[in-house]
């Protein structure tokens, strides 16, 4: 009878012992996941493209985010966190963040992304070309500015958008913050781009492009870009600045916008605000003084309610305009040359008194 217990005893402890050889694992990662980040405050990561499991908790220790790696590696290993699965890109760690959400949060999901990566803003703004754009880029997300370069001056991208040249390809961007993930290489920042280009470019509004009889969205950008440059601060303004210089198209009469040969000069001519002839006088595809036509390209990126503006463009008389004499920013429009000239000598009065002014002062 005795020797029936100790059989059965000693049963017993070899089904626990295989019990727990079996289920160590997952005991252990069960009391891992019971653990918490220590960072008192948000700590922002930048995890980059294949790092290893071990460097990564090393980094978690490094940043204080974790004060003892055991747990996160016993945990991390049971679910399967491996140097092919974690997600590059930037994550957010919240104070007292569990380990099983942390885990999750690094683990690439089926979209190629870390469960918890965040966007980051890709602010594009009113950049002149697609140089400075590409290296302004550069610094929000891991793309390198001359490989997207490349790729946007390739066919297959003036293609995509239906350019003619690549003059043109300023005109896929907005003036916006764009959400990207920090990871996003260049061909998936393009797809982006063309997301929300076609979000812009309805149907209606591709309607509305030839009913102005303009040839493509491109040159309806191009217009904008010159009604914004004459008009920044009086959206009232726009459609019909954009009406006087389709009539002047309409008319073969060169647009004669000083806005496109500033735009020549580079930034020569910045914080200029008396343009002279010896400026005009500048050959330059952009001239519109010695070009009649749009120029090839815009010559900034266009706030997307100007577009809209110039969309719904209003049907004016006038071909001439010409700044107040004052400071208000507005404009007299005009039919003939001659009145054009009367508010012109109006103005250049006005701005030899201001000068005077501050001579005097």
């Amino acid at each position: 009878m005795l020797l029936k217990k100790r059989n059965l005893f000693l049963l017993l402890i070899i089904l626990i012992a295989i019990l727990y050889y079996y289920f160590r694992p997952s005991l252990q990662a069960y009391l891992a996941s019971k653990n918490f980040s220590v960072n008192q405050k948000e700590v922002v990561l930048f995890i980059d493209e294949g790092i290893s499991l071990k460097d990564l908790s090393d980094f978690l220790l490094k940043k204080n985010v974790i004060d003892d790696t055991t747990n996160f590696l016993v945990l991390a290993r049971h679910r399967n966190l491996t140097k092919k699965n974690i997600a590059d890109g930037k994550y957010l760690i919240k104070t007292k963040t569990n380990f099983k959400e942390l885990v999750w949060g690094f683990t690439q999901n089926k979209e190629g992304n870390g469960n918890a990566e965040l966007k980051v803003n890709v602010n594009i703004y009113n950049f002149k070309n697609i140089y400075k754009l590409a290296a302004h880029v550069e610094k929000c997300i891991k793309v390198d500015s001359d490989v997207l370069i490349e790729l946007l001056n390739s066919s297959e991208t003036l293609e995509l958008f239906n350019l003619n040249k690549k003059e043109e390809l300023i005109s896929i961007f907005f003036p916006k913050n764009y959400r990207m993930y920090f990871d996003t290489d260049e061909q998936d920042f393009i797809k982006n781009i063309k997301f929300e280009y076609d979000q812009f470019w309805t149907k209606d509004k591709l309607e509305k492009v030839k009913k102005m009889g303009l040839n493509s969205p491109a040159e309806v950008t191009t217009l904008a870009s010159i009604v914004f440059s004459e008009q920044s601060k009086h959206a009232d303004e726009w459609p019909i600045i954009a009406g006087l210089y389709l009539n002047r198209l309409k008319k073969n009469i060169p647009l004669q916008s000083d806005p496109t040969f500033k735009f020549c000069w580079g930034d020569q001519l910045k914080g200029v605000q008396d343009l002279t002839y010896k400026h005009r006088d500048i050959d330059c595809p952009y001239n519109t003084y010695y070009i009649k036509g749009l120029p090839p390209g815009p010559i900034c990126i266009s706030p997307s309610k100007v577009i809209d503006s110039v969309l719904n463009v209003k049907n004016v008389p006038w071909i001439f305009m010409m700044a107040q004499a004052n400071y208000s920013g507005m404009h007299h429009f005009s039919i003939t040359n001659a009145q054009h000239e009367i508010y012109r000598r109006k103005y250049k009065n006005w701005r030899n008194i201001e000068k005077l002014k501050k001579k005097n002062k």
